[in-house]
């Protein structure tokens, strides 16, 4: 710390710092209401029939066949024919296959009754070593492909949270977050602070 510096930091106290806190975070409040309306969710874009029928793990044809035959709802078409689909209508086909398809349950992977749970864990203790990144597309991956994921964002700069739609500096400040679950006293139950997205 230079002299500068420090001669500043002299003449602050505790409840100044609290109240440059609070200012900063009304301004991030303000900004942020600016760049992103607080009514409005972070939405999955559309996907196109090649990477629906990749995570269905059926062909384009088959795809495009179901269609013409009326036994999938019909979705989006662009102006050249190109079909686009919603997560929610991706997951609609999965359960029009899970129940008409040749091999029902390999539509609707996920554990069965003897099966164990997985963890994946993204760790390191570098910053900048893309673990959000890994993180955020494991997770998409996983549930695109009809698994049900739950996800853990442990980061106290809570980026995975901020992907997903959220802002935590303002939607838990006064609690719902993993600390909750986790703390000595007050412990709340996990299922508690899990947010569907």
């Amino acid at each position: 710390m230079d002299d500068r510096t420090a001669e500043m930091m002299q003449g602050i106290g505790s409840t100044d710092i609290g109240a440059f806190a609070d200012n900063l975070a009304e301004s991030l409040d303000r900004q942020m209401k600016i760049a992103f309306e607080p009514e409005q969710r972070k939405s999955l874009r559309r996907f196109s029939s090649t990477e629906v029928a990749s995570v269905l793990r059926v062909s384009t044809s088959n795809l495009r066949n179901r269609h013409k035959d009326g036994s999938f709802p019909e979705v989006h078409t662009d102006n050249r024919g190109h079909r686009f689909y919603t997560a929610e209508e991706v997951d609609t086909l999965r359960d029009i296959l899970g129940r008409t398809g040749k091999n029902a349950d390999a539509y609707r992977p996920g554990r069965r009754d003897d099966d164990r749970l997985q963890v994946v864990s993204v760790v390191n203790f570098k910053g900048g070593s893309s673990k959000t990144t890994a993180t955020i597309h494991l997770a998409q991956r996983f549930a695109l492909r009809g698994y049900r994921v739950l996800v853990l964002d442990l980061d106290p700069q809570a980026s995975l949270t901020t992907f997903f739609g959220f802002r935590p500096e303002l939607e838990f400040a006064d609690g719902g977050t993993i600390y909750d679950a986790l703390r000595y006293e007050d412990q709340v139950p996990l299922s508690e602070v899990i947010q569907k997205t």
